[in-house]
């Protein structure tokens, strides 16, 4: 199987996934260094709205990912 392969979910496949759980991963990187950060979300279907809250310290390697990933 290919690595790069994608798969494209429907609106409807989509609100279903992200209405049936509450939590996911992250995903960032900084000089080619991978870091992942486990997080809560709500998702409200009707609104297709997103939300998520994310908490760190100034100096937390959170933070540094985060400054820096586009």
């Amino acid at each position: 199987m290919a690595l790069d392969q994608q798969t494209q979910l429907s609106r409807e496949e989509t609100d279903a996934l992200l209405g049936a759980h509450e939590t996911g991963v992250l995903s960032l990187a900084h000089e080619n260094e991978p870091y992942a950060i486990p997080i809560s979300y709500g998702y409200d279907s009707e609104k297709r709205r997103f939300y998520l809250r994310l908490v760190s310290t100034p100096q937390s390697d959170k933070q540094q990912f985060l400054a820096s990933s586009p």
